[in-house]
């Protein structure tokens, strides 16, 4: 399902790079570069907002998603649930992802302040590509048998039809 070749990933935001190659996540800021993680895995994907990058991880044979504190430079584990996450997405507190643990792809949340994982959609048809900002998560959505497009306010556990 993924990609099996190693590319080169460059996002820069909030002054900080990050890169994603075949073999680790690396940053850079201003004045030097600095290894975010650097297993003998595939790392890919990479986000970041304020302190926190995020990625997904293929150290334990499955893709994973694993996040790095810029400011305490800590790694941490956000999903290494079965099967397939990927296509992390951040913003504030928040990460989501798709997620394939129930034989289908599904969007998942982790709130970082609280350690807690939560579902958003498992509608029993695959959800692709999540993307999050404020209290709004959306995604492609493959419910009626073609891609539609459908939102959660994280704020009021409410899902709503965007584009059907």
């Amino acid at each position: 399902m993924e990609d099996v070749k190693p590319e080169k990933k460059w996002i820069i935001l909030s002054g900080i790079l990050v890169v994603a190659l075949g073999a680790g996540v690396f940053g850079a800021s201003v004045v030097s570069e600095f290894p975010i993680c650097t297993q003998e895995s595939w790392e890919k994907y990479p986000a970041i907002y304020g302190n926190v990058v995020i990625w997904k991880d293929s150290r334990d044979g499955e893709w994973d998603i694993y996040g790095y504190d810029l400011s305490t430079s800590t790694e941490f584990p956000i999903c290494t649930q079965i099967d397939s996450q990927s296509r992390p997405a951040i913003h504030g507190d928040v990460v989501v992802w798709m997620d394939y643990r129930n034989g289908n792809f599904d969007i998942y949340g982790y709130d970082l302040s609280t350690s807690t994982e939560f579902p958003i959609c498992t509608q029993g048809s695959d959800q692709w590509w999540p993307a999050i900002y404020g209290n709004i998560v959306v995604w492609e959505d493959y419910r009626n048998g073609f891609s539609d497009i459908y939102g959660y306010d994280l704020s009021t556990s409410t899902e709503f039809p965007i584009c059907t």
